[in-house]
C-alpha cells in the first residue's frame, strides 16, 4: 500500500511511532481545503492500513500531522520525498503487506 502527499513547496518530515500509530509531521504546509483533512477509514479494505487522520500540527512551525493507524501486524512505512519535474514535491509512504 502507498500513501502520498503532494505539495507546492519542498517537504521535510518527522516520523514517530506509538504502538500501531505512525505519525508523520510535515512542517510549514497547510491543507488546501477542509475536505482534504477528512478521515480515511480503510478498515473495509484488505491492506496494512486501518485509517488515516490529518490534523494541523501543534507548535510554532505549524504544518500538518498524518496519523496512520496500522492493522495488527502492519509494518512501519518506508518514507521518501521526491520532487516532480512540474514543480510539485511528494512524500511517499510505502507500507509492506
Amino acid at each position: 500500500a502507498r500513501l502520498f502527499v503532494e505539495s507546492s513547496v519542498p517537504i521535510t518530515h518527522e516520523q514517530t511511532v506509538q504502538g500501531d500509530v505512525v505519525s508523520i509531521t510535515i512542517p510549514a504546509v497547510r491543507l488546501a481545503s477542509r475536505n482534504v483533512g477528512r478521515r480515511l477509514d480503510l478498515s473495509a479494505f484488505d491492506g496494512p492500513i486501518a485509517s488515516v487522520d490529518v490534523k494541523p500540527a501543534r507548535g510554532r512551525a505549524g504544518g500538518v500531522t498524518l496519523r496512520v493507524k496500522l492493522r495488527p501486524g502492519g509494518k512501519q512505512p518506508a518514507v521518501m520525498t521526491e520532487p516532480d519535474p512540474a514543480g510539485y514535491h511528494y512524500l511517499f509512504m510505502d507500507f509492506g503487506l
